[in-house]
């Protein structure tokens, strides 16, 4: 449902059923002590802003490889580490282009590729 758990301050962490399909709209909309997230692999849609100002977010694990993500880490300033597939992270980078310091994994992405199918890297 959109707006799940928005302005869930003190949340800390989340266990995400293996039956989800979407995470709606503003789903953990200023989650602002949540530092980590695995989407599992049954999610098929991350929705727009459902991530939006998780001020101390820093990692984040999507385990589907087509899961369809756009503008959904909007204001996470502290996202370090993303795990995805290469389709997953197109998405978020295609968003990001020079919005946000996500937009320089990609440089990762394309070095990594060749050893690894899936990104895990920190951003600069």
């Amino acid at each position: 449902p959109s707006r799940v758990f928005a302005h869930c301050l003190n949340l800390k962490d989340v266990s995400l059923p293996e039956t989800l399909e979407t995470i709606g709209e503003s789903a953990f909309l200023n989650c602002t002590s949540l530092e980590e997230i695995v989407i599992p692999k049954s999610v098929k849609l991350i929705d727009y802003s459902a991530f939006r100002n998780l001020t101390a977010l820093e990692k984040v694990t999507i385990e589907r490889e087509d899961t369809r993500c756009e503008e959904c880490f909007i204001g996470c300033k502290k996202l370090e580490t993303i795990i995805a597939s290469d389709y997953v992270l197109d998405q978020i980078l295609n968003y990001a282009n020079s919005k946000t310091r996500i937009q320089l994994c990609k440089k990762y992405l394309k070095e990594d590729k060749e050893n690894n199918p899936t990104f895990c890297g920190t951003l600069l």
